[in-house]
């Protein structure tokens, strides 16, 4: 048995569930079992979407700051490899159990469609900050790191994975 348990992948408890790091008493008492599911679901999100974001930005950096490449191509490129990448984290670990896994097909275009949208405000960030106010071309990241994630998360949650 000890041998079986040592082969067994390990997945991190914090990450899974709440049993390692339990939310306050007072918090618990206050929020129902499907709420705690919520806010956790939230923490994933958040993790995972760190780390998404964090790579789309650095693509997207690289490809300016290295290539002749236009910051609104380089934002499209950037887009397109982060979200091959995030339809699996979101799907396996973000949304990890929650709504109905049966129609992958549909799941998959709402997610296509949900990465569009975000495109589409990443790409409006790009050319009003960059093209319009002539501001340098890393700071369209901040609209990266904080609306587009936001907006992402609930369609992602009510309509995607929901």
């Amino acid at each position: 048995k000890r041998i079986n348990a040592m082969l067994q992948p390990r997945r991190h408890s914090l990450l899974r569930n709440s049993r390692i790091m339990p939310l306050p008493n007072l918090v618990r008492q206050k929020l129902s079992p499907a709420q705690q599911a919520y806010l956790w679901q939230i923490f994933r999100y958040a993790i995972s979407g760190l780390a998404l974001t964090s790579m789309m930005s650095a693509i997207y950096l690289a490809i300016v700051n290295a290539t002749p490449i236009v910051p609104a191509v380089a934002v499209t490129l950037s887009t397109l490899l982060t979200a091959i990448v995030g339809y699996f984290v979101h799907g396996n670990f973000s949304f990890r159990g929650h709504g109905d896994r049966e129609n992958g097909g549909k799941r998959f275009l709402r997610f296509l469609i949900t990465t569009g949208i975000g495109y589409v405000l990443n790409v409006g960030f790009v050319i009003a900050i960059t093209d319009i106010l002539h501001l340098p071309t890393w700071v369209p990241t901040i609209a990266f790191c904080t609306v587009t994630p936001i907006v992402a998360f609930l369609l992602c949650r009510k309509w995607v994975f929901g």
